[in-house]
């Protein structure tokens, strides 16, 4: 099945998409403690990926117990 068949609503703190945007207090955070951060490269690419996502991505198989979201990927 394509696409998230669930509603979404986003969460209206401001943290958890400032720590997917370059050059943030979150960002810098996430770089010191696990040595990653998934940054994109403004906030209108953010969202058209989590539009992309919502509509038409493929759920990975990816588990994580310390994640609450499931994992998806949209091929373009």
């Amino acid at each position: 099945m394509s696409g998230i068949d669930r509603d979404i609503i986003p969460d209206p703190r401001p943290s958890l998409i400032d720590r997917h945007l370059p050059n943030t207090p979150q960002v810098q955070r996430l770089l010191r403690r696990e040595g990653r951060a998934h940054v994109f490269n403004d906030l209108e690419t953010l969202k058209q990926v989590t539009q992309a996502i919502i509509v038409s991505g493929e759920r990975t198989g990816i588990e994580d117990e310390d994640d609450d979201y499931e994992r998806y990927v949209h091929l373009l």
